[in-house]
């Protein structure tokens, strides 16, 4: 069973990092408090929360999404050519 596991995330694991950035992205749009929450985040965030207030907080995430999807996109298109 765990090399079954292995094989998947060697085969698939690859797709859970635009994933993540497809999570930031509809967080930021439906306002998912889990996302959107300033409470915990790091000090550049928190800054960002308190200079723009929470509309820009949520774009902020919302760019950082489709940064992560752009970014991991154009690395699994490399990887699938072979560079």
């Amino acid at each position: 069973m765990e090399e079954a596991g292995k094989n998947f995330m060697k085969l698939y694991g690859v797709y859970l990092i635009p994933l993540a950035g497809f999570i930031f992205l509809f967080g930021a749009i439906f306002n998912w408090k889990w996302i959107t929450d300033p409470a915990g985040d790091k000090l550049f965030m928190r800054f960002i929360y308190r200079t723009f207030g929470e509309k820009g907080y949520r774009i902020t995430i919302g760019i950082s999404g489709v940064i992560i999807i752009i970014c991991s996109t154009f690395l699994i298109m490399m990887d699938k050519r072979g560079f």
